[in-house]
């Protein structure tokens, strides 16, 4: 898998996609890279929490990949 992003509306059901993930991952022996994943939260629209999560800046003429 490559670029997954889940979205829930609280922790709990977010861990549970994360096992469901996991589980599914698992199931066709593919690795589940947990440190390579990021985490950011909101409530009402503004950030709270982030874990992980690095953000590169791009200029006009570069690409996000080659």
């Amino acid at each position: 898998m490559d670029d997954l992003k889940l979205i829930a509306i609280s922790e709990k059901e977010v861990q549970k996609q994360i096992q469901t993930v996991k589980t599914f991952s698992d199931d066709i022996n593919t690795e589940f890279g947990l440190e390579k994943c990021a985490k950011i939260t909101f409530k009402r629209g503004k950030l709270t929490h982030s874990q992980n999560y690095v953000t590169d800046v791009l200029t006009l003429t570069e690409k996000y990949k080659s």
